[in-house]
């Protein structure tokens, strides 16, 4: 995902009636919501940075696992939005960060205040509907009713996600995954 910055450029992911868009309404919905809360944002980007894990995948295994749903195959699933991540989502990312982290003083003017302007803000833009377009392909991957509850059902998606990751990412991931894991619980709990 783009990060804290972008929150208010997705919207909130809140109902009209001002109540969070939960775990029923689609993953979209849900993943804007879900983001939003305090230090998820940082906790997914660090999973994505640190750990080389996929941020929809982390998403997609939380929402599923709060509607009760193990996730049949994390592996296929993410197979299946390999290429579109690393041919199409990734390099934005990296294109819209290095336009933010640059110091464009080599450049002329027009150029620097593009770079730093509404030329990123596109770049963003583009990035955010590739991770939308990203989260339609996983929001059918193949689920199946979980024996126990909701956060058990977090806690085994989100093992099987980091299971994806090399042994040293994964163990690295571990606390960060539980992090999410708290983070679901509260989000499930009434208000």
């Amino acid at each position: 995902m783009a990060g804290d910055e972008d929150k208010a450029a997705q919207g909130d992911g809140a109902q009209e009636d001002g109540n969070p868009a939960g775990p029923a309404a689609g993953f979209w919905d849900f993943t804007l919501d879900f983001y939003g809360g305090d230090g998820i944002s940082d906790c997914l980007v660090r999973l994505q940075d640190e750990c080389g894990l996929d941020v929809n995948m982390l998403l997609l295994a939380v929402w599923r696992g709060l509607q009760g749903r193990l996730l049949v195959d994390a592996a296929a699933a993410e197979r299946s939005i390999a290429t579109w991540r690393e041919e199409v989502t990734e390099p934005l990312r990296d294109l819209r960060r290095r336009l933010k982290a640059a110091g464009w003083t080599a450049l002329p003017t027009g150029l620097v205040a593009a770079a730093e302007g509404p030329f990123r803000e596109q770049l963003k833009a583009l990035e955010i509907d590739s991770e939308r377009l990203t989260q339609a392909a996983l929001e059918v991957a193949p689920t199946r009713a979980a024996a126990a509850g909701a956060d058990a059902a977090v806690a085994a998606n989100l093992a099987a996600v980091r299971g994806l990751a090399q042994e040293a990412a994964a163990r690295q991931a571990e606390p960060l995954c539980a992090v999410l894991e708290r983070a679901a619980a509260a989000y499930a709990a009434p208000a």
